[in-house]
């Protein structure tokens, strides 16, 4: 079911026949590779502003877009570029231990996986032709995000063009950085840009390795300011699935905690929660902020069952559980308490990402946030949970190809919009 965007993008964009791209996402909890395909069609409204009796547009915009998706597909990292990747990332890890050739043959790896993905995703959809893909979106895969320094992310879009024989959209996050701002995190523009609505305030959570939010007023569906220059709140709260899986790697061998099974199992310990929030250095610090395995990686983890080395296995799944739900919440109540005029309450709370199939952690974010009566997986008309940031740099490419900034300054706190991404064309045949 396709979904229309609320909020105008530039006058200049022209009503066309779909735009079809193909986004792709790993994120940090390196469960996988998302692949998600995506109609777009603009729409240039035909209201003429100086006519006061004519209706107002569905949209409340000059002009919009609609996006479908049109195909999705998934593949495992294998298990051998997971643990050097996760070797790689390790702060523990002495970078003069890592060799440039590691590095350089990572890049080329992911890279060759990345267009192996999208080359099984059209092969088991014959009616998307690979002549008929404009661009592939291509966030890479993270290996140090640091704002005040830089960020890094492998995966050579090189590769992937040059196999796939598309253009390939990468590196979102530099120009960003570059204006100031901290280069994540980049789907508030999709969320903005779909998810606003006239009559209800909603929250978009994404549950990947890390968590984030993104807060859209109802204001933002009139607004007739382009997104990039919104003022909206979005912004990392913390973990999400990234010490749940490390656990339940430890523990039992497992990439993840399937179903929120053993967390079920066990009891969180909420003194043991509060001792973990008062050493975590992001967790009181001011947006705009981000986060990554920089802060939440293997020192972090050894460090939380320093605390407890007696602590069942499953008491901790269900600690790690009830931290991810405990910082998402806090953050979500901050907001709440600072940015809401009285007598407007959140009532709608969508998940996406790997953590809105675990109904362990759904339950945990619900006890901690009790006057929230609405949380629940997003819908599917846009596209599913779990392929929404693969939809998203789908969008975002869109956005690079038709000269549209995509990063919003009120979110990463950059000093301008700026157009995000990097072009590498395929061969010229």
């Amino acid at each position: 079911m396709p979904s229309s965007s609320a909020l105008p993008l530039q006058d200049s964009l022209e009503p066309a026949q779909p735009w079809i791209g193909i986004g792709i996402m790993s994120g940090t909890s390196l469960d996988g590779v998302d692949a998600c395909a995506v109609a777009i069609t603009s729409h240039l409204n035909d209201s003429d502003p100086n006519n006061q009796n004519q209706k107002a547009s569905p949209t409340g915009a000059p002009n919009s877009i609609t996006a479908k998706t049109l195909a999705t597909h998934s593949i495992s990292i294998p298990r051998h570029l997971k643990e050097q990747l996760l070797c790689i990332q390790s702060t523990q890890t002495p970078i003069q231990n890592i060799s440039f050739k590691q590095l350089l043959d990572l890049d080329k790896e992911l890279g060759t996986l990345y267009a192996h993905t999208v080359k099984e995703l059209l092969s088991k959809n014959p009616s998307l032709q690979p002549e008929a893909i404009q661009a592939i979106g291509c966030h890479g895969q993270t290996i140090a995000h640091l704002p005040s320094s830089g960020t890094l992310q492998l995966g050579d879009p090189n590769q992937i063009s040059q196999q796939t024989g598309i253009p390939v959209i990468s590196h979102f996050r530099q120009a960003d950085m570059a204006a100031g701002g901290q280069g994540a995190p980049l789907v508030p523009f999709v969320d903005a840009l779909f998810f606003a609505n006239p009559s209800q305030l909603r929250c978009l959570v994404n549950l990947g390795g890390i968590a984030n939010f993104t807060m859209l007023p109802t204001h933002l569906y009139q607004s007739s300011q382009a997104v990039s220059k919104l003022s909206i709140t979005a912004y990392d709260t913390g973990p999400g699935n990234m010490l749940i899986d490390r656990a339940a790697q430890h523990f039992y061998q497992q990439p993840y905690d399937a179903n929120g099974q053993w967390a079920s199992q066990g009891t969180p310990q909420k003194k043991l929660i509060q001792s973990i929030a008062s050493h975590d250095a992001f967790f009181e610090k001011k947006p705009p902020k981000s986060t990554g395995r920089d802060d939440y990686g293997e020192h972090f983890f050894k460090h939380c069952l320093s605390l407890a080395p007696t602590l069942s296995a499953n008491d901790w799944l269900a600690t790690f559980t009830h931290y991810t739900a405990y910082t998402l919440s806090h953050h979500i109540q901050h907001y709440q308490a600072t940015h809401l005029p009285d007598g407007d309450t959140l009532q709608t709370i969508w998940l996406a990402g790997g953590g809105a199939e675990n109904p362990t952690l759904i339950q945990a974010i619900r006890e901690y946030l009790p006057h929230i009566p609405n949380i629940e997986k997003m819908p599917n008309d846009l596209t599913t949970p779990q392929y929404k940031e693969a939809f998203s740099f789908a969008i975002l490419a869109w956005a690079y190809q038709h000269n549209i900034p995509a990063n919003i300054p009120s979110v990463t706190g950059a000093s301008q919009p700026c157009i995000l991404g990097r072009l590498s064309l395929p061969p010229i045949l």
